[in-house]
């Protein structure tokens, strides 16, 4: 008659409930997951709220100039809904806590304000109503520039490591291609290249603009792995279990 097995210990621990992170003591349910959690700073978002705010009220300022000029100014008009839309989407941003894709998403509304603000310039000739709008353009530039900065520090945050890299190597190569622009109306330049023959024009112009070229896809391809580094990392953070 056989006895009972002895009882064998599973080598598998027990399972023990833990509390979500939102109801564990001392834990901030926005940064559960990953050391550099999965929500911006609440100092940065507010930074973005104030800028994007800002941007939205010129471009409020540029629609009603261009609405009230004779003959209305209709591609300014355009362009201030561009940059007010742009803006409160902004806003919206700022308002989530957590949002992976938020970094990238602020470079596109930088892009908009900075762009729109731009054009809105020249479509005016840089005059609605009589006055000069050059302060509400470098208003919108510069909260074109925070807004990158601020997209950047956000992606920095994530994974310093593997992101600061990368945005050095990009922002470095953007270096010469802002020197060249700067200097391209410069008068021993224009003088330089006034003497050449018509054959080495071309082939100056050829080369240059395959270097230039290079440069800056060399330059995008590192800005966008670095923001890829920082919405991988939140991603990560989010599907880690807590």
């Amino acid at each position: 008659m056989s006895t009972p097995a002895a009882a064998i210990p599973s080598a598998t621990p027990p399972l023990v409930d833990r509390p979500p992170a939102s109801l564990t003591p001392g834990t901030d349910p926005t940064t559960a997951g990953s050391p550099q959690g999965l929500s911006a700073p609440a100092w940065l978002r507010t930074l973005v709220l104030m800028v994007c705010a800002v941007a939205g009220l010129t471009g409020l300022a540029l629609l009603a100039g261009a609405a009230l000029q004779s003959p209305r100014a209709w591609f300014a008009a355009v362009f201030a809904l561009v940059i007010i839309g742009a803006a409160a989407f902004g806003v919206h941003l700022a308002r989530q806590a957590r949002l992976p894709g938020r970094a990238v998403s602020l470079l596109c509304v930088a892009g908009c304000v900075g762009c729109g603000g731009l054009f809105a310039h020249l479509s005016v000739s840089g005059q609605l109503l009589g006055r000069s709008v050059l302060p509400l353009t470098a208003a919108l530039l510069l909260a074109s520039a925070l807004l990158t900065g601020l997209a950047g520090l956000e992606v920095l945050l994530r994974k310093p490591a593997q992101t600061l890299p990368r945005l050095v190597k990009g922002v470095l190569l953007l270096v010469p291609l802002g020197v060249i622009f700067a200097f391209r109306n410069h008068p021993a330049l224009a003088q330089s290249w006034s003497a050449l023959p018509p054959m080495a024009k071309v082939l100056v112009a050829i080369f240059g603009f395959l270097v230039l070229a290079g440069i800056f896809c060399a330059a995008a391809h590192l800005l966008i792995r670095a923001f890829a580094v920082g919405v991988e990392a939140a991603e990560e953070a989010e599907d880690r279990p807590v």
